[in-house]
This record gives structure tokens, C-alpha cells and sequence, in this order.
């Protein structure tokens, strides 16, 4: 029975795969022992009418072996499912850890990564500024158009193929790192320059003249 072997194996623990697995194959078994259980159960109520005294105990004896064939099965299959609490428990335990030291071992690359943050944002600065600089000068011209004129379409948006959306240079917000800080911080149509080391906010009149 692998079933019976998988449990008394003294080697190494069974695992959640080979338990499940054996569980599953082992339900056949059971239904096919009770089956014969029934059987001999039925042949002895024949035997008891019409057979003689050494039939009637040869099948009493089928029966007992039959019913300790069913014991063992029955109490094989409980001791599996102890041993498969106890390997899900380990295996989870041992999932927890790997992610445990998967976790630690990412500080170390996030805290690099958060040196390089500041000195990558500043470099979108001028990007920022510049389309700021540029949508204000199209915005206040499309508002006091020449006799003649066509409005100005938006550089970003026309070049990201929409006139609606999310807005780089009004809705992306840059944090610093010292909290409450902002290297970036857009305020609806308005636009906040924070540089590092002040909690102050430029206006976008002052970024202009800056």
C-alpha cells in the first residue's frame, strides 16, 4: 500500500505533493475494501442457510481479516492527514522564511535605489519646467488671440496624441525624500517648485522670473 509506505517512511517526512497524492490514490482502495467487506458479509448470510460449519468459519475468517484490512487502511488514511497538517504547516512556515530573507534582502537595493532617486528627478526638472513655461506662454496667448489667429494646440498633448489627460508638467508630483518636502508639486492649474531643504513653494510666476 503507498499509502502505508509513504507514512512509515523513516528517511525524511513525507511532503504536502506525495501526501495529497497518496491520499487521492488510497480513496479507491478504501471503497474497494468495504465493497469486499460487504461481500463477505452477504456470503456468510448464504452460508449460515445453506452451507456447512467450515464454510460459515471460513468466511468468518475472510471477514476478520477483511475488517482488519479496513482498520489499517482507516487509520493509515488519519495518520496522513495529521502528516499533511504538519507538512503544510512546515512548508508554509519555511515559505514564510524564504520571503522573510527575500524581503531583507531587498533593503539594501532599495536604499541604493532611494539614493538615486533625488538626482533622477532633477533631472526631469527642466523637462518640467519647460513644459510648464511653454503650456502658461500658450495658455495666456490662446486666451488674447490676434485678429486671425488659430489657437496654439498643447506640445505634450499633441505629441502624446490626446487633448485630454493626465497632464506631465500638472499632475505629476515629485516628493523628496525629508518628508514634507517637494522637489515637484503641481496645485491644479497652478504649479509649486520646492526646491530640497525648504518647505517653501515657488509660485509659477517665480519659477519664471527664477
Amino acid at each position: 500500500m503507498r499509502l502505508l509506505e509513504l507514512i512509515t517512511r523513516k528517511k525524511s517526512a513525507p511532503s504536502v505533493d506525495e501526501l495529497q497524492v497518496a491520499l487521492g490514490d488510497d480513496e479507491a482502495s478504501i471503497e474497494q475494501a468495504n465493497a469486499e467487506l460487504a461481500r463477505l458479509r452477504a456470503a456468510r448470510g448464504e452460508a449460515l442457510l445453506a452451507g456447512t460449519d467450515a464454510q460459515v468459519q471460513k468466511i468468518d475468517a475472510d471477514i476478520s481479516i477483511q475488517a482488519i484490512r479496513i482498520e489499517r487502511v482507516t487509520a493509515a488514511r488519519a495518520r496522513a492527514q495529521d502528516l499533511l497538517a504538519e507538512a503544510e504547516a512546515r512548508e508554509e512556515a519555511a515559505e514564510r522564511q524564504r520571503a522573510y530573507r527575500a524581503a531583507k534582502a531587498s533593503v539594501a537595493d532599495a536604499q541604493r535605489a532611494l539614493a538615486e532617486y533625488e538626482p533622477a528627478c532633477r533631472a526631469l526638472l527642466g523637462v518640467l519646467r519647460q513644459l510648464y513655461d511653454a503650456e502658461a506662454l500658450i495658455h495666456a496667448a490662446n486666451q488674447k488671440l490676434p485678429e486671425g489667429a488659430t489657437p496654439i494646440p498643447s506640445p505634450e498633448f499633441t505629441a502624446r496624441g490626446s487633448a485630454k489627460g493626465v497632464s506631465l508638467s500638472r499632475d505629476l508630483e515629485l516628493p523628496a525624500v525629508a518628508a514634507g518636502e517637494w522637489l515637484w508639486q503641481p496645485s491644479g492649474t497652478d504649479f509649486q517648485f520646492s526646491p530640497p531643504g525648504t518647505h517653501a513653494a515657488a509660485t509659477a510666476k517665480e519659477m519664471r522670473e527664477a
